[in-house]
Parts: structure tokens; C-alpha cells; sequence
């Protein structure tokens, strides 16, 4: 529970370094696995940092990440 107030603080305050840490460390935990790679997802998205995004999130089924990677790929071409 603390580890997820301490990554959506992180994350609304731009710290999206920090919110992707305490994402990491939220992955393993079922309920929490779905915000986390939210989380994670965007704060690259938000960084602009396009092939990392697509390197994390090519591994998740969920359809977040399938989009997300879409538009990352359109960016890099």
C-alpha cells in the first residue's frame, strides 16, 4: 500500500525515474501489477523515451502496453 502511494506521488510530481522504481517492485504483486505497468508505460511515454517503452512493455499481453507500443513504434519510424 505505501509502495504504491509512493509511486503515484512520484509519478504526479514528474519523478517518473522514482515511479518507475517502486513500479518494478509493485510487478509482482497481482493486484497491483496492472497499475504498475500503467505506471511504468507512461512515464516513458512522458520522457519520450520511445525504445525503452518498447523494450519494457513488447513482454505484457495487456492492451496498455500493446497500444502504447504501437505508438512508440510510429514515433521512431
Amino acid at each position: 500500500m505505501l509502495r504504491r502511494l509512493l509511486m503515484r506521488r512520484a509519478y504526479n510530481t514528474g519523478r517518473y525515474e522514482a515511479a518507475r522504481e517502486h513500479a518494478r517492485r509493485l510487478l509482482s504483486n497481482p493486484r497491483e501489477q496492472a497499475l504498475a505497468r500503467s505506471v511504468m508505460v507512461r512515464s516513458y511515454w512522458n520522457e519520450q523515451a520511445f525504445q525503452k517503452l518498447i523494450d519494457v512493455a513488447s513482454q505484457w499481453e495487456d492492451e496498455l502496453a500493446k497500444s502504447y507500443c504501437a505508438l512508440a513504434r510510429d514515433r521512431l519510424s
